[in-house]
């Protein structure tokens, strides 16, 4: 089953309503791996699903790499950080997001 980071936005007072994702921070690990991007024959959720064995978790590789803000923007040739083991950096996320939402 995918990763919810959305169910941590709700507004307790409507559930159908969502706080803007803030922005999310992952620290980074001497388990990270590293990829070199070729934009021609690899995507964010590919690397997501072999790595993490889940596509939709490539938003968190985007996350470790703020200096671009969304793939198209990734070079070819660009070191990617991904940011591993995902049990450690889900929980890192998600004290982010329960922070965020308690304000």
């Amino acid at each position: 089953m995918p990763y919810d980071f959305y169910k941590y936005l709700q507004q307790p007072n409507n559930p159908r309503s969502l706080k803007d994702m803030p922005p999310i921070s992952i620290r980074k690990r001497n388990t990270d791996k590293y990829i070199i991007y070729d934009r021609g024959k690899i995507r964010m959720d590919y690397i997501a699903g072999q790595i993490y064995t889940d596509e939709t978790l490539w938003r968190v590789i985007m996350w470790a790499n703020p200096e671009y803000f969304i793939e198209f923007d990734i070079p070819a040739g660009a070191v990617i950080r991904v940011p591993y083991p995902i049990n450690d950096v889900l929980s890192e996320i998600t004290q982010q997001l329960v922070s965020y939402s308690s304000q």
